[in-house]
């Protein structure tokens, strides 16, 4: 399983049928801090631990591009993963998950490859005895990375993305464990923090494209890029479309910002003296939503401050906050020149709320869409809410030919729900 205990001779001898594979979840690690991930799994499906060997490469220092040689059944040429390097090589990477891998399958794996690259690596999903990294040596072209090269590589890779990583093939409790990511902390992944908001049934989901705030998008990623700008501070008024922004910030940040770290403020987890310590040891973005109602901010500034890596803050607030804010970042000791106030989140225009409106109320009454955007011109969380309702039946459409009926309902309704 990954851990310091051997496997039972049953999980050794009786795994899943493949009709089980799609849905098969990995169990969570049986003792703390295990040294190694779950590779050698005699459950875990071929094709997971294919995707995990992608997926790991493709965070590797250096890759620019991976992609998969073809698929079971194709002609491979011996590789079932290709890398493109920053430096112009090409590497090949053999997938090969095996309870016993011997000296004699590393050399017929070596001597039938006839692809042709730069470097060629096999990736086991246990550990290579001796003789097979003995065999690899007499091939100059020719490495191996077992479970625990990989676990070790998988450790040494930034910490947001082992996060990422880890989490997506094997769980929450392997991000917990493996990484030592366990208890509250100050600061979560994106993924972690808009969670709540991706159930697409939810009334309050943030599923929908970003309509009509590309250029608040462009700045934000504009101030990540800035040599001076230190603090950013987003403002609208509530219900307007502040959080959505952020969503879609988060989505495009690793495209943007290949070296750099995303974090968000957890919700109702304070700052504290120890919070640099949930912070990787490289530059980062944070991302505070609704600063202006925190009131340990100043903790949070000071260790900006003291951090030995480049830290970013990028707030949110409503307009009644701006003021407390600036104040802040003032005694904080951030000169005017390092902050930046990005424009303010207006009213979309009426063709984008209709277009919003469109989004929620799905192909059937689609119909109704000009109407919703008419009542809700000026709130698009009501517009967003409002559609759903209308979709799931939940509130009548003649209400549209009353708009501040139709506005309490909506908001009446999502409370209750």
């Amino acid at each position: 399983t990954g851990s310091a205990q051997p496997l039972s001779r049953e999980s050794r001898v009786m795994p899943l049928e493949p009709t089980e594979h799609q849905s098969y979840a990995t169990p969570p690690p049986v003792t703390p801090y295990p040294e190694f991930l779950p590779l050698n799994d005699p459950n875990l499906p071929w094709e997971r631990f294919e995707a995990f060997c992608e997926d790991f490469i493709s965070r590797r220092p250096g890759v620019k591009e991976t992609h998969r040689y073809g698929g079971q059944g194709s002609s491979q040429k011996g590789v079932d993963i290709i890398a493109y390097l920053d430096n112009g090589e090409k590497w090949a990477f053999q997938c090969k998950q095996k309870q016993r891998f011997t000296k004699a399958d590393a050399l017929k794996a070596i001597q039938q490859t006839s692809y042709r690259a730069d470097r060629f690596i096999l990736t086991l999903s246990r550990q290579a005895t001796s003789d097979v990294r003995d065999a690899c040596e007499s091939y100059p072209d020719w490495d191996v990375w077992d479970v625990v090269d990989i676990s070790r590589k998988v450790r040494n890779l930034k910490i947001h993305s082992a996060a990422k990583l880890v989490e997506a093939h094997f769980g929450a409790p392997w991000r917990k464990e493996f990484l030592g990511l366990r208890g509250l902390t100050s600061f979560v992944t994106p993924n972690e923090f808009f969670q709540p908001f991706s159930n697409v049934p939810s009334l309050f989901n943030h599923e929908w494209e970003l309509v009509g705030r590309s250029d608040h998008l462009r700045q934000a990623h504009e101030f990540v890029k800035s040599q001076q700008q230190e603090i950013a501070i987003l403002k609208g008024r509530g219900g307007i479309g502040k959080s959505k922004i952020l969503h879609a910030f988060a989505e495009t940040f690793d495209s943007e910002h290949k070296d750099l770290a995303l974090w968000f403020a957890a919700e109702r987890v304070p700052f504290t003296v120890d919070s640099a310590d949930d912070l990787p040891f490289e530059p980062c973005v944070v991302v505070v939503d609704d600063a202006h109602r925190r009131d340990d901010l100043p903790t949070l500034l000071a260790l900006c401050q003291q951090r030995p890596h480049a830290t970013k803050l990028f707030l949110s607030c409503r307009p009644q906050g701006i003021d407390y804010l600036k104040s802040q970042l003032t005694r904080g000791g951030f000169d005017v020149q390092e902050i930046v106030v990005l424009p303010d989140v207006k009213e979309l225009s009426h063709e984008e709320i209709i277009e919003l409106g469109r989004q929620a109320l799905g192909p059937e009454f689609a119909g109704l869409a000009e109407q919703l955007a008419a009542a809700t011109w000026d709130c698009p969380l009501v517009t967003v809410v409002g559609g759903q309702l209308l979709a799931k039946r939940a509130i009548t459409p003649d209400l549209l030919e009353r708009d501040e009926e139709f506005r309490d309902t909506v908001l009446v309704r999502f409370r209750d729900i």
